[in-house]
């Protein structure tokens, strides 16, 4: 039988147990990561944010949120390693701590599928309101939605291979226009011209507060993990995940220090004051100034940036229901490859539902852009709680598992340091207590992770003797759950 007859018998299951096929390189899973942060999306919409904050040392707090990441991620990917499976962030914790504690960090992870909703929804909610503005032209955000939604999905069930190509394209183009962004600053500065010592700056505006920025500069970071439930459509994983997690952070801290510094710089950095204040995405009033009619680049990178989001949200959120479906903590329905393109199919299908329920409900109620913040708020707080379990399980691992790898500056350190700089995230996030209607976030996030709990202690269990990976997979019987 040739290779090509046993890898379609394998993806049919008629041989042997369905099998994702490994049809990414490096690039695409880079990309896979920095696609998740959606870099573009967060810096637009976060920034204006920040400078309230911070005013010119919001540079200073991205490259602290930035560290704060790059140690979690180097720590974390010595488990990817270790177990490349498609339940991401579920393997590495049942395999450090238990399943019960793997089941419940997943849980909180899998606010993801809603993720790309509402981000969908607030970037329709944009161009909606640019195009009425700009062009007396009326596009109700509801027929953007459904659209960015419908896509993305159809492009992930087509095929992985296919969803990575998309992600080369999308997400050189918005790296590259942050790039000019911050570059175009500085070659037409503001108020204030160009002073070096303003890169680094330390001061604070009246009022201010550098470690609030510092938490809107994690979440600029927030999704840098999302290689690793693709882990088992990637060709050498062990070496190609934890490239792509720690590489897309540290290529994106120097792309957003560039970027926000450039930003601010064509602002003028002596009248920060209505950067902070203004009505308008400051961004576009920028690029009104320069590129005149060409300001809708920006529009199109933005949209750019949300769409490779959706389709990095979705390959997460579905890539680990079909692995924990594998192994029986979710339902077995969902254990299902398409026979034609290899992709979790009804898992596709069922994420395609949540996203759009849960998009129109909370756009029609709250709007999109609160919908948004409310959002982004209570992943803030779980992405929290997944990042610090995960530093837990590393020291777990390497101490109780792995002693003879044991690093105290990877497996101490940096777990340590970044958990509690997260922490410190965490108590600014929600003191004092946001208000109301984004304040509802935190009450989702409680909600969600109490789910995620009782979810652990019923169905965690079910998991053991069953393998993090495929079987016949290599390092499957070592990633057999005791």
């Amino acid at each position: 039988m040739s290779a090509e007859a046993a890898s379609s018998m394998a993806v049919r299951g008629t041989a042997a147990e369905p099998k994702l096929q490994r049809e990414l390189r490096l690039p695409q899973v880079f990309m896979q990561s920095l696609g998740t942060i959606a870099p573009a999306a967060s810096l637009i919409f976060t920034i204006q944010l920040m400078a309230q904050y911070a005013g010119l040392s919001s540079v200073l707090a991205l490259v602290i949120g930035g560290l704060v990441m790059v140690m979690a991620a180097v720590s974390i990917s010595d488990l990817a390693r270790r177990v490349p499976s498609s339940a991401g962030y579920y393997a590495y914790v049942t395999e450090s701590i238990g399943p019960r504690w793997g089941l419940g960090t997943a849980w909180m992870e899998l606010i993801y599928m809603v993720a790309a909703a509402l981000n969908a929804g607030f970037i329709s909610e944009i161009i909606e309101n640019q195009l009425k503005s700009n062009y007396s032209f009326n596009l109700p955000w509801q027929v953007t939605f459904v659209v960015i939604i419908v896509a993305t999905r159809f492009l992930v069930w087509r095929g992985v291979k296919l969803t990575g190509k998309a992600l080369i394209v999308l997400g050189s183009i918005e790296l590259s226009v942050l790039l000019i962004l911050g570059l175009w600053g500085f070659a037409d500065p503001g108020h204030g011209g160009v002073q070096a010592s303003t890169a680094f700056s330390t001061t604070v505006p009246k009022g201010g507060d550098f470690a609030l920025a510092v938490v809107f500069a994690i979440f600029f970071y927030a999704g840098w993990e999302g290689a690793a439930p693709v882990a088992e459509e990637t060709q050498n994983p062990r070496r190609n995940i934890p490239i792509a997690m720690i590489g897309s952070l540290v290529l994106l801290l120097v792309v957003f220090v560039i970027s926000v510094w450039g930003t601010m710089v064509g602002w003028g950095t002596d009248r920060l004051a209505s950067f902070a204040s203004a009505v308008a995405l400051p961004n576009f009033t920028l690029v009104h100034q320069w590129w005149h009619g060409a300001w809708i680049i920006l529009l199109l990178v933005l949209l750019n940036s949300v769409v490779c989001f959706a389709l990095c949200g979705t390959l997460v959120a579905t890539r680990m229901m079909y692995g924990m479906s594998r192994v029986g903590v979710m339902p077995s329905w969902l254990n299902s490859l398409d026979p034609r393109f290899g992709t979790p199919h009804r898992a596709i299908a069922v994420e395609l539902v949540i996203a759009l329920v849960v998009g129109f409900v909370m756009g029609t109620i709250f709007g999109p852009p609160e919908a948004f913040f409310i959002y982004g708020l209570a992943a803030t707080l779980l992405y929290i709680a997944v990042y610090i379990v995960g530093n837990a399980g590393v020291m777990l691992f390497f101490l109780r598992k792995a002693r003879q790898d044991f690093n105290v500056i990877k497996h101490v350190v940096f777990p340590i340091v970044s958990a509690a700089g997260l922490v410190y995230v965490f108590y600014k996030t929600v003191h004092p207590f946001p208000a109301y209607p984004v304040g509802a976030g935190v009450w989702w996030a409680l909600g969600w992770a109490l789910f995620g709990v009782i979810l652990a202690v019923v169905f965690g269990n079910r998991a053991r003797g069953k393998s993090l990976l495929p079987e016949g997979e290599e390092g499957a019987e070592e990633a057999r759950i005791s």
